[in-house]
């Protein structure tokens, strides 16, 4: 970066990956690799909320994980099918950083 100049970075949705060490090391130790990141980068992150699914039927819709399991090939049940959202749990590094803003009432999220 040039001297006096400020980059935010901006990354999305953190839990639906399957790397949270990485995004630990970033978010926390301010590291990439062996490189650390610079004072003038600041970091924001979001996640997805851990919220389970209301009905069972939706555990079924679009899970392809589920596909062979259910046709008797032994195929593993997907972990993540009662969550609204697949996502990953946190470290507990990472937990004393998260700000939780809420969510949005039914009303205002039908809206979108």
């Amino acid at each position: 970066l040039s001297h006096g100049k400020k980059l935010l970075v901006f990354l999305d949705e953190i839990n639906a990956a399957n790397c949270m060490g990485l995004f630990k090391s970033i978010l926390v130790d301010r590291r990439l690799g062996a490189r650390l990141i610079p004072s003038a980068v600041h970091l924001i992150a979001c996640c997805n909320p851990y919220r389970l699914r209301q009905s069972e039927e939706l555990e079924e819709v679009a899970l392809v994980y589920n596909h062979h399991a259910k046709e008797g090939g032994g195929g593993l049940a997907d972990p993540m099918r009662h969550l609204v959202y697949r996502v990953h749990p946190l470290p507990e590094s990472l937990i004393d950083i998260v700000y939780d803003f809420g969510g949005l009432s039914n009303s205002t999220e039908e809206l979108y």
